[in-house]
């Protein structure tokens, strides 16, 4: 996989998070299996768990939030594929929960699309035929 393909971000614990934007999989996904040609759909609840942490050395207690989804992705003419995403809520606003309920969809789909055949800038991720093909019509 191309290096620009990578993007980073800090992770809590001060390493560098190497990682793909959904927006880029996305489009991707709508260049190698053409657009209207597969689709994602978060399947089963929606689940949340609230936990709490405690920063190293010191006494601070906080409560963090983690969403988890379920997400399958059909391609015309293959099997389906599913996996799980999750997203996490830092701060306990609205628009904390949303972004981690999109982050949660958005890292499901992005899982279920590593079953599939899928080229990144010209390096196979997935060998060509992964993707079974099923029965004419099974797919809507």
């Amino acid at each position: 996989m191309a290096a620009a393909w990578l993007k980073r971000r800090p992770s809590a614990d001060r390493r560098v998070m190497a990682y793909l934007e959904g927006h880029a999989v996305i489009d991707q996904a709508n260049r190698i299996f053409g657009y209207g040609r597969w689709g994602s759909e978060a399947i089963g609840p929606l689940s949340y768990r609230e936990f709490k942490t405690q920063s190293c050395g010191t006494e601070q207690v906080a409560t963090v939030g983690l969403y988890w989804a379920r997400v399958r992705v059909r391609v015309h003419g293959c099997e389906s594929r599913s996996d799980v995403g999750c997203g996490v809520v830092a701060e306990q606003t609205a628009d904390a929960h949303e972004t981690a309920i999109k982050t949660a969809v958005t890292d499901g789909t992005k899982r279920a699309l590593r079953g599939l055949p899928i080229t990144w800038n010209g390096t196979q991720v997935a060998r060509p035929g992964a993707c079974p093909r099923v029965a004419k019509g099974s797919l809507r």
